[in-house]
C-alpha cells in the first residue's frame, strides 16, 4: 500500500514537471493559462474546488500534457496465497 502512495504522488511530479517544461518551451500557452488562472483566482489565497471547475483552459492544458507524456501503468504484482495447478 506503502508504494501505491509513493507511485502516486511520483506521477503528480512527473506530470507537474513535465507542464512547466511544454509551458516554457510554448509561452503563448502559458500567457493564455495564466491570464485564465488570474481571471478566476484575483485575489484569493485559497482556491475552492469550484473555482477549478471554471478553468477550462487548465484542464486542456493538463490533458494535452498527459497525452504527451502518459503516467507508466501501475504494475501490481500478485502472488497466490496457495499453489496453481495447470491443466494441460
Amino acid at each position: 500500500m506503502k508504494d501505491m502512495f509513493a507511485a502516486g504522488s511520483d506521477t503528480t511530479y512527473t506530470l507537474i514537471e513535465w507542464a512547466i517544461t511544454k509551458l516554457l518551451r510554448h509561452p503563448q500557452v502559458m500567457k493564455e493559462l495564466q491570464n485564465e488562472v488570474r481571471g478566476v483566482v484575483r485575489q484569493k489565497t485559497m482556491v475552492p474546488q469550484d473555482d477549478l471547475k471554471e478553468m477550462k483552459y487548465l484542464k486542456a492544458v493538463i490533458k494535452e500534457v498527459l497525452r504527451l507524456h502518459p503516467p507508466p501503468p501501475l504494475l501490481v504484482f500478485r502472488e497466490p496465497s496457495q499453489d496453481v495447478k495447470k491443466i494441460g
